[in-house]
């Protein structure tokens, strides 16, 4: 935990922050994120703001995604106003809770021989578009679409927001690293 604080390059406030968390898994994460910033842009000070949501940004006003699963981070920021990425570890657990976020259309395509891989795909395109419109209250099932696609270790999906105050697609990019599924999508 020590070596993580000192790659992040915390300021004041993020040290008072990090030491107010009793998990030391949210520490662990904080740092991690913080971290990964710090080496990617290590010659400029990204400091993570949040909007009144609590959806993550740069304060340079860059857009920002966050996602981790075990001992995985991942960051995804861009100029581009809409950002969304989703990082998971591919686990049979999300069988039991598939009819939370498939809706009636979704579960027509989905390929039967690869039906783990195929709904953590959905999953992950449904948890960037969620990040993206980044206001809660989203029902996964009504609110949030994937078209039908082929269901491959990578790949692109178009995938829809539909809620009152906005909506739009997206081209959601999708791929396999070992036991994790990564997605991801940009857009203006």
């Amino acid at each position: 935990m020590e070596e993580l604080e000192q790659l992040a390059g915390l300021r004041e406030s993020e040290i008072r922050m990090v030491q107010s968390f009793k998990s030391e898994l949210r520490k662990k994460e904080f740092l991690s994120v913080r971290a990964l910033l710090h080496n990617l842009h290590p010659t400029s000070s990204l400091v993570i703001q949040y909007d009144e949501n609590g959806k993550p940004y740069l304060d340079n006003m860059l857009s920002l995604s966050i996602s981790h699963t075990q001992d995985y981070v991942s960051v995804l920021f861009s100029p581009l106003p809409y950002v969304g990425l989703d990082l998971e570890t591919i686990r049979p657990q999300i069988e039991k809770i598939a009819h939370k976020f498939v809706n009636d259309e979704e579960a027509n395509y989905i390929d039967e021989k690869n039906r783990r891989q195929h709904l953590h795909i959905l999953w992950g395109a449904k948890e960037v578009l969620y990040k993206i419109y980044g206001k809660g209250n989203v029902d996964f099932r009504g609110h949030l679409y994937v078209a039908p696609f082929k269901c491959a270790d990578k790949g692109t999906t178009e995938a829809t927001i539909r809620m009152p105050d906005f909506e739009r697609t997206f081209l959601i990019h999708f791929e396999r690293t070992e036991n994790r599924m990564l997605a991801y999508a940009t857009g203006e």
